[in-house]
């Protein structure tokens, strides 16, 4: 009997152990949620644009704990493209009124962008698109956006943790490359010399339109974008 009531004694022991351990486990993971950084990224709408062309640049914060506001500068190369303008994405929209400011646009950077929640209590945990930048694409060359002087707070003002931000870059291309088969920086007979080599082939290189085979359609694209 007294073996019994021993062995009844350690199981509750155990269970009593288990418990608690059970309830630290998840008060780490609560906290252990609690300090994960919120994620902000810098979204290129096209890593590889040509001379001419427009295309965004979206700064999207995922929270992972309730947010109110945000900030940031962002420093670009302003010789290779121009930010003309930033506007407000959906994150502090979700549903409740948002007030935005859209910065100051200087060369090379974009100082001041800030917005948040409207309302008491009012606050997203829904990652979405904070500020966009529509931007043109000038020469040819690199430009990296780098995001600086970043903040994201809660409605309390406090500031949350953040991770080091993922920034981005853009190569423009000349807006010739994609037909200068030579890579002269000219369309040219030689260019069409090549086409001419690869027709009735798969080459991708000449397969301007990309329907698998090189023929008088991409004959066309070249000429029309020919430069002598």
């Amino acid at each position: 009997m007294r073996n019994k009531y021993s062995l009844v004694g350690v199981v509750v022991l155990i269970a009593f152990y288990a418990f608690i351990l059970m309830v630290i486990f998840s008060s780490n993971i609560k906290a252990g949620g609690k300090s994960v950084p919120t994620l902000v990224e810098v979204i290129p709408s096209n890593t590889s644009p040509k001379v001419g062309d427009k295309f965004t640049v979206d700064v999207k914060i995922s929270p992972t704990e309730t947010i109110s506001g945000a900030q940031f500068d962002m420093a670009y190369n302003s010789d290779i493209v121009s930010v003309d303008s930033v506007v407000e994405g959906g994150l502090f929209k979700n549903g409740q009124q948002s007030f935005f400011l859209p910065g100051t646009i200087t060369k090379g950077l974009v100082t001041g962008v800030a917005g948040t929640t409207i309302g008491a209590g009012s606050q997203t945990t829904t990652p979405g698109v904070f500020a966009t930048l529509n931007c043109t694409a000038l020469k040819t060359g690199n430009s990296m956006f780098v995001i600086s002087k970043l903040m994201v707070a809660n409605k309390d003002a406090v500031v949350v943790p953040l991770a080091s931000p993922i920034i981005t870059q853009v190569q423009v291309a000349s807006a010739a490359s994609l037909w200068d088969l030579n890579l002269d920086g000219k369309v040219d007979l030689l260019d069409m010399a090549i086409l001419a080599a690869a027709f009735g082939t798969a080459n991708a290189q000449a397969d301007f339109n990309k329907d698998g085979v090189v023929d008088v359609l991409d004959l066309i694209i070249m000429a029309q974008n020919y430069t002598g």
